[in-house]
């Protein structure tokens, strides 16, 4: 599963994106013309749900960092500006 979230704000205005995407496990790469056949419906209690997964994840990560491997890699996204 790969999952983003993207958060925009403007003042005291708060947008939020998720992108949820299951593709086959060879795919690795966060490549969203790739990716786009593998997206799945958003819908705001699987974003909370994969929310607590991430939050459960860290907590184990921070009570045993042997427990848990993640691989993180930096990347690239250029948005442009809806007009």
């Amino acid at each position: 599963m790969i999952t983003y979230e993207m958060i925009k704000t403007a003042g005291d205005k708060v947008h939020t994106t998720n992108m949820i995407f299951l593709p086959p496990l060879g795919i690795r790469v966060f490549q969203l013309p790739m990716l786009l056949p593998y997206a799945v419906q958003a819908s705001g209690v699987l974003a909370n749900q994969i929310h607590n997964l991430w939050e459960l994840l860290l907590a184990m990560k921070k009570a045993d960092p042997e427990s848990v491997f993640m691989e993180v890699s930096a990347g690239k996204l250029v948005i442009e500006d809806e007009k």
